[in-house]
C-alpha cells in the first residue's frame, strides 16, 4: 500500500519540474503586480532624483531647468533600456524574472562603461569638432532645447548600443547554467518578482 503523502510529495514535484520550477509566470513582468512594482519603482526613482538635487551644494545646485535637462534624458534612456529588457525576457526560455535580473545588471556594470566611453567620445568631439550640443550637461547660456534635444538622441543612441552588446553578450551558452541558480533560494514567484523588479533596481539606482 503506497504511502499517500509520497504520492503528493511526488506529485507536487512532478508539477513544479513540468513548471519549470517556482519562479515567474511568462507574463509576470507585465500583469497588474508588475505593472504596480513599475510604477512604484518609477515613483521612488523620481523622488530620489528630487531628493539628490537638495542634497547638492547650495551655491553649485543646479537650476530646475538643468535639472529637468539632465534627469529626463537620463529618465529616456533607461526608459528605453526597462522596455527592451522587459521584452527580451520573454524571447529567452525560462523564468523571465531571472533573464530581466541579468540584463539589469549587465546594464548596470559592462552597461555603463559601455555609457561612460560613448559620453567622453561626444565630449572630446564637442571639444575638437565644436559641436557642442552634443557636449554632455552643458546647455548653452541661456539653456537651449535644441541642445537638450540633440543630447537626448545621442543618449539613447548609446543605450541602443549598449543593449545590441550585452544581448550578443548573453548568447553565451553558460549564461543557461546562471540563470538556473541566480534565484534559485526565492521560492514565492511575487517575491521574486519584487526583488527583480522593485527592491534590486531601487538600490542601485540610490547608490549611483
Amino acid at each position: 500500500m503506497q504511502n499517500p503523502t509520497m504520492n503528493t510529495t511526488a506529485t507536487l514535484i512532478e508539477t513544479v519540474q513540468s513548471s519549470g520550477g517556482l519562479h515567474c509566470s511568462k507574463d509576470a513582468l507585465t500583469d497588474m503586480y508588475g505593472w504596480f512594482l513599475q510604477v512604484l519603482l518609477a515613483s521612488l526613482a523620481f523622488t530620489c532624483l528630487i531628493a539628490k538635487r537638495f542634497c547638492e551644494p547650495k551655491l553649485e545646485r543646479r537650476s530646475w531647468l538643468i535639472w529637468f535637462y539632465d534627469t529626463s534624458k537620463q529618465g529616456m534612456g533607461a526608459m528605453a533600456i526597462h522596455f527592451a529588457n522587459i521584452w527580451l525576457s520573454g524571447q529567452y526560455t525560462g523564468d523571465p524574472c531571472t533573464w530581466y535580473l541579468i540584463n539589469f545588471v549587465l546594464d548596470s556594470s559592462l552597461g555603463l562603461l559601455i555609457l561612460f566611453v560613448g559620453i567622453r567620445l561626444a565630449q572630446y568631439l564637442a571639444r575638437t569638432r565644436g559641436w557642442w550640443v552634443i557636449n554632455f550637461g552643458e546647455y548653452g547660456k541661456p539653456p537651449s532645447a535644441n541642445a537638450w534635444m540633440a543630447q537626448c538622441c545621442l543618449y539613447v543612441f548609446l543605450m541602443f548600443i549598449v543593449k545590441l552588446t550585452i544581448t550578443l553578450f548573453m548568447q553565451l551558452d553558460f549564461w543557461e547554467n546562471v540563470k538556473d541558480f541566480i534565484l534559485s533560494p526565492i521560492p514565492d514567484p511575487k517575491v521574486e518578482l519584487a526583488f527583480v523588479m522593485l527592491i534590486i533596481p531601487f538600490f542601485v539606482n540610490v547608490s549611483s
